[in-house]
């Protein structure tokens, strides 16, 4: 039996930017993150483990985390369940995925933080 988990995608985000505040959705997330990776959102929903997919979904998690997280300054941010839920995986999961790409942040000369500056600015943030 297939438990379908309805997702808030409306869920805003909000950044302050002088009087403007902006707010970004997860699904605007994941089609970033699957355009620089060159990968099918349907492929990334699915349960498969390619290397280019296990890499899209880290990057999703890792930047909806930072984004749009539940936080006592962002009382409208999403949980880890919703993250996760948007991609069919679960909180742990969520956080196993920030913990790796935090740590390959860390790591000096890595070209990820230039990717994932890229994909900021697509979202214009």
């Amino acid at each position: 039996m297939k438990v379908v988990i309805s997702v808030n995608l409306t869920a805003k985000n909000p950044i302050e930017t002088g009087n403007n505040v902006k707010t970004t959705k997860l699904f605007t997330i994941l089609n970033a993150v699957c355009e620089a990776n060159n990968v099918n959102i349907y492929d990334v929903k699915d349960k498969r483990r390619f290397r280019e997919l296990i890499t899209a979904r880290r990057e999703y998690c890792y930047l909806a985390c930072k984004l749009t997280q539940l936080t006592e300054r962002n009382p409208f941010g999403n949980s880890l369940a919703k993250i996760g839920a948007e991609i069919n995986i679960d909180h742990a999961t969520v956080m196993y995925h920030k913990r790796i790409i935090t740590n390959w942040l860390g790591i000096k000369g890595y070209k990820l933080v230039k990717k994932f500056e890229k994909i900021e600015k697509q979202l214009k943030i």
